[in-house]
């Protein structure tokens, strides 16, 4: 009986090493999620994809470990991971230990943000190249009229997204306006646009760029545009919308 209570004694101590207190849950949960987040965002930076699986996640996660990856309040399981249209979903089962409860912890990883920040210097690279190109065919003279067209397109369209529709009729003008002016310095010295953006006589040819740096930051292809030269679809995949970059 004495080895029995030994035996149990130490199983015990060994258990409450993996098992955290009531009071230690809420704590963990939030950590375990914010580690969960920053690898999972670090793997899309690095990537351009979302980890397919939780699995997944601790395999690219590195040095950290895999502790992260408990749900404190699962009984022995992970914290649940999905992907979304929109990026991933990761959640923490709280303290009634069920999943698709009102005390779920959850923690969404939005797709846009990471992807804006992956992209940005691709495509300032190439539009810089570009502008240089329009300013060096067109004016010569007035070296600073195309790039403050394109500039000053860019920025409204960048402040787009999070306007309010009176916003949005101000800046559509100023997006007209530099429209309108790029348009003009085009005519005027009978510049041809490319029509494609790669293969031979298109817009990365006519930069003296190569075609793989036509792709955005998850791969896809840049797509034309009538005065920033390229653009990058945004994580939706559809050409038009607010998230183009």
């Amino acid at each position: 009986m004495a080895l029995v209570g030994a035996s149990s004694v130490g199983l015990l101590l060994v258990v409450g090493r993996f098992v955290p207190t009531l009071s230690d849950r809420p704590q963990l949960a939030l950590a375990n999620l914010d580690t969960a987040r920053r690898s999972v965002s670090e793997q899309f930076l690095r990537d351009g994809s979302f980890p397919a699986s939780l699995a997944a996640v601790q395999a690219g996660a590195g040095a950290i470990g895999d502790s992260w990856a408990n749900d404190p309040y699962g009984a022995g399981s992970q914290l649940r991971y999905v992907t979304t249209p929109g990026g991933v979903t990761i959640t923490s089962r709280g303290v009634d230990q069920r999943l698709g409860s009102a005390d779920d912890v959850v923690s969404d990883i939005a797709a846009e943000p990471l992807l804006r920040v992956r992209q940005r210097l691709r495509l300032r690279m190439v539009r810089a190249v570009y502008v240089a190109e329009l300013a060096a065919a067109i004016t010569p003279s007035l070296p600073n009229a195309v790039q403050d067209a394109v500039r000053g397109f860019a920025l409204a369209q960048r402040q787009w997204r999070t306007a309010s529709n009176a916003e949005r009729v101000a800046l559509q003008a100023t997006m007209d306006t530099c429209t309108t002016a790029l348009g003009l310095l085009l005519a005027t010295a009978s510049y041809v646009v490319p029509t494609a953006v790669t293969g031979a006589g298109g817009f990365m040819s006519r930069l003296g760029l190569s075609d793989s740096r036509a792709v955005d930051g998850v791969g896809r292809s840049y797509a034309l545009h009538p005065v920033l030269g390229v653009i990058a679809v945004g994580y939706d995949g559809v050409g038009g919308t607010d998230d183009d970059m």
